[in-house]
């Protein structure tokens, strides 16, 4: 199988997690996202913010190699999307970490055995599984609910499993799209601090939200994308202006 072709390692490329060259995605006749150029380093924290239908979830879909650009080209973590084969795309994004707003979790599997499967299906042996769904369970602050079937808990514990399953891999980059969207104010606030703490601990945090609050509250760096073009770019301290 030939495996994930990589960008031309120019040092620049090599040095960003995520880097769009002037992508554009056109869906017959209808131009949802027009020329974006964005990188994102290694370590950053980065809310992309924009209204329904502005193309927030598109890009997210780009990004996990769910569909392609019509046009330009998308690098993460020195891979060529546009360039990956079918057989690849599966094995690209055990490098990845995704958490998505209606958790996609096996209902009638434990807590433990959501977090588990993702190991599993990269082929991890006993050993390592056991050892590391507790020590990532623990971290979520869902240790003591290992052993509860995933369709009983609350949904803020939902999220919970979902985020603990996206990082038991360790990955380098974790990608959320709208984490928070079936979440109330004080859930939502939790899930932020965790993947602030997440964040802290080195991974690169992409995230996709409308939940203008906590952007506010997060003082990271803001991309506002509207009618499929990125109109602003506030790196520090950033503020979803509406």
């Amino acid at each position: 199988m030939q495996f994930a072709m990589f960008a031309k390692f120019d040092k620049f490329i090599f040095l960003k997690m995520i880097r769009l060259d002037h992508v554009y995605k056109k869906y017959d006749n209808n131009l949802v996202l027009e020329d974006i150029n964005l990188s994102v380093s290694e370590g950053n924290f980065v809310s992309l913010v924009g209204p329904s239908g502005a193309g927030k979830s598109t890009l997210i879909r780009l990004l996990i190699a769910e569909e392609k650009p019509s046009r330009g080209q998308i690098y993460v973590r020195g891979f060529d999307i546009a360039k990956l084969y079918k057989g690849d795309i599966p094995f690209y994004r055990r490098g990845l970490g995704v958490i998505f707003q209606d958790f996609k979790l096996l209902p009638q599997k434990t807590v433990f055995e959501n977090v588990a499967f993702a190991l599993e299906v990269c082929d991890r042996t006993n050993a390592t599984i056991k050892n590391r769904v507790p020590q990532i369970l623990d971290m979520v602050g869902l240790s003591t609910r290992s052993k509860n079937l995933s369709h009983k808990l609350s949904a803020g514990e939902m999220q919970r499993v979902a985020i603990a399953r996206a990082l038991v891999n360790k990955p380098k980059l974790l990608i959320a799209d709208e984490p928070t969207g079936n979440l109330d104010p004080v859930n939502s606030w939790e899930i932020m601090q965790l993947l602030l703490k997440i964040n802290s601990l080195g991974t690169t945090v992409f995230l996709a939200t409308h939940d203008r609050e906590i952007v506010n509250s997060l003082k990271k760096r803001v991309v506002t994308i509207e009618s499929g073009k990125i109109i602003r770019d506030q790196k520090k301290d950033g503020k979803y202006i509406l």
